[in-house]
């Protein structure tokens, strides 16, 4: 997308492998209404540009990739980032953006039963891992998240969901040791978070950080 865009109504279905279902560059682009289905990698990119809104959208099934997490939606280095009223289905939320500010609020984020594997690969209705890592991930940044429902998130198959990181349904500062994830001002209020290995989980590499 360029600048100043606004995409209603726009359904993405397998967009091969490597390949991300919406990447989003500019600034100030607005998705409504979006259905991405088996992205080739994540569901929705954001890389660049300030004031995007993602809002009422539906991301599911995303393509298991050997030795790779999946994300539904993903800011690489975008500045600010709203993600309002959406449905992401086995999968999650990650803000990698050092300077990025995130609004997330009002979401569903479940991993259903039939997603899950058997820690190896393999899928296993209601089994103990899933190709996914966490319903929220804040590696860097600041943001709100408010009132969202995250739900079925265990322990991450080392196999295809990328660190075999423990489910939690929000990470704050999550990283490997050789990262910095400077994340601080952050508000976590009125979520719901059921059915999870996790419920919220805080680095101490994290500043200012409160939960109600």
């Amino acid at each position: 997308t360029g600048s100043n865009v606004t995409v209603t109504d726009l359904r993405v279905r397998e967009s091969g492998p490597g390949i991300n279902g919406i990447s989003v560059w500019g600034s100030r682009s607005t998705l409504r209404r979006v259905v991405v289905e088996r992205a080739g990698a994540t569901g929705i990119y954001y890389f660049a540009g300030t004031g995007h809104l993602l809002t009422d959208s539906t991301i599911r099934d995303p393509v298991r990739r050997p030795g790779l997490d999946s994300w539904g939606i993903y800011s690489g280095t975008a500045g600010s980032v709203t993600v309002r009223r959406n449905v992401v289905y086995g999968s999650g939320f990650a803000n990698y953006a050092p300077r990025g500010s995130s609004v997330i609020e009002d979401n569903h984020f479940i991993v259903p039963a039939d997603y899950r594997t058997d820690c190896a690969g393999r899928t296993v209705r209601d089994g103990p891992c899933q190709c996914a890592e966490f319903g929220i991930a804040l590696k860097s940044g600041n943001a709100r998240i408010r009132r969202n429902v995250i739900a079925g998130y265990r322990t991450a198959d080392p196999v295809c969901g990328g660190s075999g990181s423990p489910g939690a349904g929000i990470s704050v500062a999550g990283c490997a040791p050789n990262q910095t994830c400077p994340t601080s001002n952050v508000t976590i209020e009125g979520n719901t978070i059921i059915n999870t290995h996790d419920g919220v989980y805080v680095s101490p590499r994290s500043t200012n950080i409160r939960i109600q």
